[in-house]
């Protein structure tokens, strides 16, 4: 047997290999990217006498596991101490009672958002629901308790999710509908 002609039909069996392993890598990643679960608006932002807070409608049985606000390399996260602990309104860069304050620097130690900066918040049920959008400071400059800042549904230019201001109401509605189709 030649040891060329072996070599070739290796060399080919593992091009074969290779490409059909990238070809299922991009599948998964194209069907969890396209999930609704990835995309869940049961997440807004508001501003309330100066003061940020993150509104979270999860579905009902289900709670926050994770939440965080992130800029480029810089990230302030809570995360659940105990399942019972389940907050629905999180006063940025104030750790809820019950919660584990995680990151890094420099958002942990001065954390405030930047007029010139642009963030990602992000959460993740116990449920594996995730909620996240991108958004800058003067979006929620122009938000109120009763209009919030929350996901559209769609990724802005830079592959972020985007985001847009919203009637609280109109919220609340989306993510009552979102829980029935997906948790009903």
């Amino acid at each position: 047997m030649d040891l060329r002609r072996v070599g070739q039909v290796a060399g080919i069996a593992g091009a074969v290999l290779w490409l059909g392993m990238l070809t299922t890598g991009f599948i998964v990643i194209a069907v969890l990217s396209s999930s609704p679960t990835l995309k869940a608006p049961i997440l807004a932002l508001y501003r309330d006498d100066g003061v940020v807070f993150a509104e979270i409608r999860a579905c009902p049985g289900d709670g926050v596991r994770t939440f965080y606000v992130d800029q480029a390399y810089s990230r302030w996260s809570v995360l659940a101490a105990s399942s019972s602990t389940a907050p629905t309104r999180i006063r940025l860069f104030e750790v809820p009672a019950g919660w584990i304050l995680e990151g890094r620097d420099p958002l942990l130690s001065h954390p405030e958002l930047h007029r010139a900066g642009t963030y990602l918040i992000w959460l993740r049920t116990r449920g594996d629901d995730q909620a996240a959008f991108a958004f800058d400071t003067p979006q929620l400059d122009a938000t109120t308790r009763d209009l919030v800042l929350t996901t559209t549904g769609r990724d802005r230019d830079d592959n972020d999710p985007a985001a847009a201001p919203m009637p609280r109401p109109d919220f609340e509605r989306r993510a009552e509908l979102y829980c029935e189709e997906h948790h009903g």
